[in-house]
């Protein structure tokens, strides 16, 4: 009888130690779920709030009525480290717009390999292969689809990166589909964003510092159609 009582004394105390764990750690072990489940399946369904911090940035689509890129406003999911957000922001701009008034930067399909800080406030941005094979070329259209991915990084993390080279497939890309020619590391082109550029969205974050109207004839770009 003694042994059936402690036993079962020991048995209801387990029990409370482990309801009260569950209790506690609930929220961390539910985080953690959850951000496996989107690394596995990718993200969660529209209008359900996001477990991770977010944070304002601002993305170049070429517009889609002119021939020069148009701010972007939008909201990414934070990382811990900022490289960790430039790779979401960058994922977000292969991903396109969302609203009228912009072009997709990259050709459907491409996606991000990595992005790897270099020296001399360098950013190194690796695409996969579909980002060269499936561009329809032309200069200034690789142009744009060049300095959308610079400024996009550029204007968001200017105290990071000054800078951006690309690469496909881990080499570096000396061109993107044959019409350009990238043989130095690209930098933040103010000039070549429109100066009516096309509205954002009711409620949308506004850009974090104004853009600069754009040159009449951009120093060593092709020339525009």
């Amino acid at each position: 009888m003694r042994r059936r009582r402690r036993g079962l004394f020991w048995f209801l105390l387990w029990m409370a130690l482990g309801a009260a764990a569950a209790i506690y750690f609930f929220d961390p072990l539910s985080d953690l779920i959850q951000r496996g489940r989107r690394a596995a399946f990718g993200p969660s369904e529209p209008g359900r709030p996001s477990l991770a911090p977010t944070i304002h940035v601002v993305l170049f689509f070429p517009g889609a009525e002119t021939d020069l890129l148009a701010p972007y406003p939008a909201e990414v999911e934070q990382g811990k480290e900022p490289v960790q957000t430039v790779r979401n922001v960058l994922a977000a701009l292969l991903e396109g717009p969302k609203r009228p008034g912009y072009a997709p930067a990259a050709p459907p399909g491409a996606k991000l390999r990595t992005a790897i800080p270099g020296p001399d406030g360098t950013l190194y941005v690796d695409f996969d292969r579909a980002f060269r094979a499936g561009h329809p070329g032309g200069a200034w259209s690789e142009y744009l689809t060049a300095h959308a991915v610079a400024n996009t990084v550029v204007f968001n993390f200017p105290k990071h990166f000054e800078q951006v080279v690309l690469l496909v497939e881990g080499q570096e890309a000396e061109t993107i589909a044959g019409a350009l020619s990238l043989y130095e590391p690209l930098r933040l082109r103010e000039d070549l964003v429109a100066k009516e550029a096309a509205q954002p969205a009711p409620g949308a974050p506004k850009p974090a510092r104004p853009v600069a109207p754009p040159a009449q004839n951009p120093p060593q770009a092709p020339a525009r159609p």
